[in-house]
Parts: C-alpha cells; structure tokens; sequence
C-alpha cells in the first residue's frame, strides 16, 4: 500500500512500471511502451519522465532515450516485482488502493511544531 501510495498514480502507471519490472534488462523506447500500453505517447513519456525523477526508472539519453527500471535499489525493484505478482492476482484490489483518497503529504516536524501552537479562543 505504502509503495502504491507513493510512486503509482494511474493504472496506466501501473502498467508502465509493471512492464519495466518484468524485463528489467530490456531498455525501452517511448514507442516499445506504447506499442505495449497503447494509450498515448504523450501520456507514456510523461509518465516515464515521472519514473525517472522519482528513481523509479533510469532514462539512457541518445539519439534515442531508453528507460529501465531502477534495479539499483534492490528493495524498491522487489516491491515492483510483489506488486506485479500481487495485481495478477487481485487486480481489483490493486486499482482501489490506486484510486484511494490519499492522505496528504506532511512533515511531521512540522506536525510536532504545531501541537504546541497557542491558538486564540
């Protein structure tokens, strides 16, 4: 749940990471993303550019950027791989937890800061 909390923002997302985490060897194109995806291109890079600021994804710059999923960080590729295995198996589940209100993001010095905050009645 914490992983998808995290990093994954759409099924389409999901997809993308999940492909990436299955052939952690291959780099792909925008257009093998696509081609496997099928949404739009736009769509793919941008997600693909989010992967990579986020250390999900390492993007090959050349003539033609390729991306591969972030195997540096062992713990992170296996949470891809349990996901992948878990979403197989209960991908209802996967896309509720995807689409969940989340909770917003906060500091929690700032959350301990605020308790001893005087308020006026």
């Amino acid at each position: 749940m914490q992983f998808i909390e995290q990093y994954v923002r759409s099924v389409e997302h999901l997809e993308i990471i999940l492909l990436l985490g299955r052939n952690p060897e291959k780099a792909f194109s925008v257009e093998d993303v696509y081609q496997e995806i099928m949404s739009t291109r736009d769509s793919v890079q941008g997600w693909l550019d989010e992967m990579v600021s986020g250390n999900l994804a390492v993007c090959n710059a050349g003539a033609l950027s390729t991306y591969q999923i972030a195997s540096v960080n062992t713990a992170q590729f296996e949470m891809v791989q349990k996901l992948g295995a878990f979403y197989k198996a209960y991908p209802v589940r996967v896309i509720e937890a995807i689409y969940r209100p989340r909770k917003p993001q906060t500091d929690p010095a700032q959350d301990f800061a605020d308790a001893f905050r005087i308020r006026k009645n």
